[in-house]
């Protein structure tokens, strides 16, 4: 059922299988995406451990086209919860959605998905990420942010991307959206607004997406766009809209995806990637909001890079990253992690081993838990086969040595961590969730897939 309301939100409503207020919404923060806390018992966390599909792929889909763009959230119980999209529903791509599901304790199983907005055309191109879910401990609230195909009127009638954010304060039941920015024209061109990242605490929304052709000029070159950083207490309202900065030698944002974080005092930290006036260096950048200067953390050294990945993470107000950014023509390795004391200071970028002859592409997750540092990354195939399953993980306790292996090879296939994401518990064990196309091995159904840490 949808129902305009007297301010013009829209509001879906859909049944669930879970309770209409969160599981333990005031029972503490555990940990969240990107992050978490340490030490304590994962009391009451009825989640199975090892793989199990959140999502089956419906009667009649493509596996390109359903359980894309996958984002995960824990609750205050470290339950988790999820968006993702379907690109074609019954084969119509006009009625293409965003979509959430959460874990039920209750029933001890995953409740039935809601459909949070219909998107039209969703094109889920590496690494391209289309939706965001976050959760707030401190209030409840559970927030899904998309991008959203419009048609333009004539005489150019072209699909272009706004970005929406839908609150749910029942739990997930039901889902109130909201435009937060849409194109534009613009006298150099037009602007696109897509590729969400999203975060909340503490009654706060922090909200980040990519812009196309904001800065672009003439003979500006290709990589002339922007990032925003948006910011409202409470939810509804204005947002305050900020411009991420560049960096010294860069002319815009490539379009690809942020990596948006909170500190452990609830700060917001940016990363995203900057493109030249004309070359092929890729810088990879670090802003705290509320500055006027971005830093550059470490670049491609000139290499051309077609669709690197990132993630950034915190330990305490610390900010660390990791980024799917090569800086040789023929790398050993995919992945390059650095760290900063102040987010201004960076150390020199530590190689992160392949699993044998198998590289890493595309998607990558970054999560922290005490002295523990853990990233997941999807198996790009490579030139002979690994030790381990996919998706691939590393870990570290030093933020040097890294080992890497995978979560599950006697029940997943190799093509396993598309979309991937990564969380600690409280008790510091990893939940992971992913697209998950099966190829090959059939012991785990295709569709969306939670891990978690035995």
């Amino acid at each position: 059922m949808v129902l305009r309301s007297a301010v013009g939100l829209v509001v879906v409503s859909a049944l669930m299988a879970c309770p209409a207020s969160p599981p333990g919404a005031d029972a503490g923060t555990g940990g969240g995406a990107g992050g978490g806390g340490g030490g304590a018992a994962d009391a009451g966390l009825s989640i199975p451990t090892g793989p199990s599909v959140a999502v089956a792929l419906p009667s009649g889909a493509g596996t390109g086209d359903f359980g894309n763009d996958v984002s995960m959230a824990l609750d205050a119980n470290d339950h988790p919860m999820l968006s993702y999209s379907w690109s074609r529903p019954g084969g119509d791509v006009a009625q293409g959605g965003v979509y959430f599901v959460r874990w039920d304790p209750g029933t001890g199983a995953w409740g039935t998905p809601v459909k949070v907005d219909t998107v039209g055309p969703v094109f889920s191109n590496a690494p391209l990420r289309h939706t965001a879910v976050a959760f707030d401990a401190s209030t409840g609230v559970i927030a899904v942010a998309y991008g959203r195909f419009n048609t333009r009127t004539p005489p150019r009638n072209e699909l272009v991307y706004s970005t929406h954010l839908a609150l749910s304060t029942d739990g997930g039941r039901t889902f109130t959206t909201e435009l937060v920015s849409e194109r534009q024209d613009m006298t150099s061109g037009s602007e696109e607004a897509y590729l969400p990242a999203l975060k909340l605490a503490g009654g706060r929304t922090h909200l980040a997406y990519f812009q196309r052709w904001q800065r672009c000029t003439s003979g500006s070159g290709s990589d002339c766009h922007a990032a925003w950083y948006v910011t409202r207490t409470g939810n509804t309202g204005a947002f305050t809209r900020t411009l991420a900065p560049l960096t010294t030698g860069t002319a815009g944002n490539r379009a690809l995806p942020l990596s948006l974080a909170l500190d452990s005092q609830g700060n917001p930290g940016l990363a995203y990637f900057l493109g030249e006036t004309a070359g092929n260096n890729t810088t990879l950048a670090f802003w705290r909001p509320g500055s006027a200067t971005a830093v550059a953390v470490f670049d491609s050294a000139g290499v051309q890079n077609d669709a690197p990945a990132l993630s950034l993470a915190f330990a305490g107000v610390a900010p660390r990253v990791v980024a799917a950014l090569d800086a040789v023509a023929n790398p050993t390795a995919d992945l390059r992690f650095s760290s900063s004391a102040d987010g201004v200071t960076w150390t020199a970028p530590v190689l992160v081993p392949r699993d044998g002859g198998q590289n890493v592409s595309s998607y990558v997750a970054l999560s922290i838990a005490g002295g523990a540092t853990a990233l997941a990354a999807y198996n790009g195939g490579g030139s002979s086969a690994g030790t381990c399953g996919a998706p691939k993980l590393s870990r570290s306790a030093d933020l040097t040595t890294w080992t890497t292996c995978g979560v599950d090879k006697a029940t997943l296939d190799s093509g396993a961590g598309r979309y991937v994401n990564l969380a600690h518990t409280a008790a510091g064990k990893l939940v992971m969730a992913f697209h998950y196309p099966v190829t090959t091995n059939a012991a785990v159904p295709a569709g969306v897939v939670v891990w978690r840490e035995p």
